[in-house]
């Protein structure tokens, strides 16, 4: 990083910008996704994508990733090979940071095991603004979700407590829930049963500490 000074202006009145700071990408490193396509079952939970740095990786390095889709405000019921953020899977946004020696970061996306016939469905993750090195070749990754559903579904899977409970996360906190807090839930919304769970849940104090969904 340098900067550029001037001074002394001829035929002007005055200069109203007399520094500029001059930054040096540093093109002796670059980051990736490791793979331009992952396949993830529905019932996996969640998908892990892996970015990886090669070249110089003597100091930090930064870039984001974001997930999109093309399926917009249709129906969670279409199948048209689209997976949709409102229906399919949680939106995962966020800023990957590598300490210096660091050659490989991680980042996961929750999955939604829901009941629909829909056949396997597919969305994308970016890779963009890197700070530290330069982006490389595969900055772009599509996400199969394969479908495992074979039948449609007797019941509405959010009528069950296992299925509503990891619901809330991804909607509320765009994650899975940690083990203490899926329990806590758990047994709060079976109390009543599986029909009552969300008018329960909502007007339930905390049962114990720790058990709130942060």
């Amino acid at each position: 990083m340098g900067s550029i000074a001037l001074s002394n202006p001829t035929n002007i009145s005055s200069l109203f910008t007399t520094n500029v700071t001059v930054t040096i990408a540093n093109d002796d490193a670059t980051l990736q996704l490791s793979n331009a396509s992952v396949t993830v079952d529905e019932a996996a939970a969640l998908a892990t994508v892996t970015v990886t740095r090669v070249g110089d990786i003597s100091r930090a390095a930064t870039a984001q990733f974001a997930t999109t889709d093309s399926a917009g405000l249709q129906s969670c019921t279409v199948a048209n090979g689209k997976a949709s953020e409102r229906c399919d899977y949680g939106t995962a946004v966020g800023t990957l940071r590598f300490a210096i020696n660091e050659t490989a970061k991680t980042f996961t996306i929750p999955i939604v095991n829901d009941a629909l016939v829909e056949g396997d469905e597919t969305f994308t993750v970016n890779l963009s603004a890197p700070s530290g090195a330069l982006l490389g070749a595969t900055t772009t990754a599509t996400i199969t979700i394969t479908d495992n559903d074979s039948s449609p579904a007797t019941q509405n899977p959010v009528d069950g407590v296992a299925f509503f409970v990891t619901q809330q996360y991804i909607d509320f906190l765009g994650r899975l829930p940690d083990a203490v807090g899926f329990a806590n839930w758990t047994r709060v919304c079976r109390c009543t049963g599986p029909k009552q769970s969300r008018t329960r849940l909502s007007r339930q104090p905390e049962p114990e500490s720790g058990s709130n969904f942060p």
